[in-house]
C-alpha cells in the first residue's frame, strides 16, 4: 500500500517535534512519486543542480550527444602530451585503500591551493570512505571503486583519480582529484573521464552521473541538467523561522553563483582571508 503523504507528515511531527524544530531533506530530485509523498513539505530550489550524461549503445553514440569533434580533438592532444612524457596507463586501482589515501592527499593539496577547507580531513570521514572502498561488489554493483590514470615509470605518477559507484544502469562519480604538477594544464581528470565513459558506453550503463555542483567540465560532458530541491518541514514556530532563513540563504547563494564576477570576487576574498 502506498504511503499517505498526510499520514507521513503527521507521524513525523508526532515523533520529531519533542526533539527538533525543523526537518530538512536536501538535494532531492523531484519525481512524480516523491512530489506526491512530500506534498505537505515546503519545497525550495537548491543552490546547485546535478549533471548527467546519457550513454549510448557505443561510444560514438554517446559522443553524438556532445560536441564530438571537440572532445576527440582534446583527447588526442592530451594523449600526445602523455605519450611524449612516457608511457601512460589507466584502470581500476589494484589497491583500493592506497588509491583512496592518495586521493585524500591530492585533494588536501588542492584545497590548500584554493584556500578552501578540506572536507575530507576528519578521521571519521576518511574511515567512512575506506569502508566503502573495501566493500565487495554485489554482482555488477559496487559502493565505491577507485580508478586511476598513471604516467611515466620508475616510479609511475598517479595524475588523476576518480571514485565511482554503480547501481543498476547508473554510474555516479562521487569524487575526483588530480596532480597537475607533471604536465600542468594537461587536464588529466578530463582525460580519465573520457576513458571511463568510453569503457562504460555499451556496457549496460545508461547514465553517467557527475553529481551535484556546477562546474565547467561537467557542462562540457553532460547533456542533462537536473534541478534539485530541499524539502522542509517546520515542526513549530521556531522551525518556520528556520525554514524562512534557509530559503533566503539559498536565494542569496543562487543569486551570487549566477553572477560569475561576484562569485569570483567572493572566492578570492575567502582565499585571502584563509591565507
Amino acid at each position: 500500500m502506498p504511503l499517505d503523504p498526510v499520514a507521513l507528515t503527521e507521524t513525523l511531527r508526532t515523533h520529531l517535534s519533542p526533539h527538533a524544530d525543523f526537518l530538512l531533506l536536501e538535494k532531492m530530485a523531484v519525481t512524480g512519486a516523491g512530489e506526491r509523498l512530500f506534498a505537505a513539505f515546503r519545497p525550495a530550489q537548491g543552490v546547485n543542480a546535478s549533471f548527467q550524461l546519457e550513454l549510448g549503445p557505443d561510444f560514438d553514440a554517446t559522443l553524438s550527444r556532445l560536441d564530438a569533434s571537440r572532445r576527440m580533438k582534446k583527447f588526442r592532444a592530451t594523449a600526445r602530451k602523455f605519450d611524449a612524457a612516457g608511457a601512460w596507463r589507466w584502470g581500476e586501482a589494484a589497491n583500493q585503500v592506497e588509491a583512496l589515501d592518495l586521493f585524500f592527499r591530492q585533494k588536501a593539496a588542492r584545497f590548500r591551493a584554493m584556500g578552501l577547507p578540506d572536507v575530507f580531513a576528519k578521521t571519521e570521514t576518511k574511515e567512512f570512505f575506506r569502508r566503502l572502498a573495501s566493500t565487495p561488489k554485489r554482482g555488477d554493483d559496487y559502493a565505491l571503486r577507485l580508478f586511476t590514470l598513471e604516467i611515466g615509470g620508475n616510479p609511475a605518477r598517479t595524475v588523476a583519480i576518480a571514485g565511482l559507484s554503480r547501481h543498476g544502469h547508473r554510474v555516479t562519480c562521487q569524487f575526483g582529484s588530480i596532480d597537475d604538477e607533471v604536465l600542468p594544464g594537461s587536464s588529466p581528470g578530463d582525460f580519465l573521464f573520457h576513458l571511463l565513459i568510453e569503457s562504460l558506453s555499451g556496457g549496460g550503463i545508461s547514465i553517467f552521473d557527475f553529481g551535484v555542483g556546477d562546474q565547467p567540465y561537467k557542462r562540457a560532458w553532460c547533456n542533462v541538467e537536473t534541478a534539485l530541491y530541499d524539502f522542509m518541514l517546520p515542526l513549530n514556530a521556531k522551525g518556520v523561522a528556520m525554514a524562512n532563513a534557509h530559503e533566503a540563504i539559498g536565494h542569496a547563494k543562487r543569486w551570487i553563483k549566477e553572477r560569475p564576477k561576484v562569485y569570483g570576487a567572493i572566492q578570492s576574498a575567502r582565499a585571502r582571508f584563509r591565507a
